[in-house]
């Protein structure tokens, strides 16, 4: 197996819009990664510092329309609140906010 490239890697995801929203579900797995030190692939070693772990994690976001050209928004990042190592400890679920203005 090459090293530094997981094992597999597969993303999902779902868009649509209905009268003033919209939104968008998104889903990525990534397999587990050997590093460049390991040409054995002997190293399966997940969830410590230093390694690069298989995942799963979901995302989600929901929009609306106020008014002309305007749009409200959340999305939220790692849904199910994965715990996981890419070489760092990868960050938790996350919600964001949003207000878009266009002209």
């Amino acid at each position: 197996r090459l090293t530094d490239v997981p094992q597999a890697l597969y993303t999902a995801s779902l868009e649509g819009r209905w009268q003033g929203w919209s939104g968008s579900l998104a889903w990525q797995h990534a397999g587990h990664v050997f590093g460049s030190g390991d040409d054995q692939n002997r190293n399966t070693v997940q969830h410590v510092y230093g390694s690069y772990d298989r995942y799963d994690a979901v995302s989600l976001k929901l929009a609306r329309e106020l008014g002309a050209g305007v749009t409200a928004s959340v999305a939220v990042d790692n849904v199910l609140d994965a715990g996981y190592f890419q070489f760092y400890r990868q960050p938790g679920r996350s919600v964001y906010f949003e207000v878009a203005v266009r002209r």
